[in-house]
């Protein structure tokens, strides 16, 4: 799984779901079951996976780090 090969190769110490929806919650609920699974095989510590209001990520994305940075790609 792609995302799974970015999680190990990132190593993030949380990682973040901006959402408003129940499907937020669907995908909180998986992305902790790959984390999870992650942390038992590459013997890493837990990531957190949260949920936060989209706001923050307009935030983000508005700001000079969001703007250099490269991202999800």
């Amino acid at each position: 799984m792609a995302l799974g090969n970015f999680i190990r190769l990132k190593k993030p110490h949380v990682i973040v779901i901006g959402g408003e929806s129940r499907d937020a919650l669907m995908i909180q609920e998986e992305l902790k079951l790959l984390c999870f699974d992650i942390s038992k095989e590459e013997k890493v510590p837990a990531i957190n996976v949260e949920i936060v209001d989209n706001q923050s990520a307009k935030v983000y994305a508005n700001s000079i780090k969001g703007m250099v940075s490269p991202g999800f790609y």
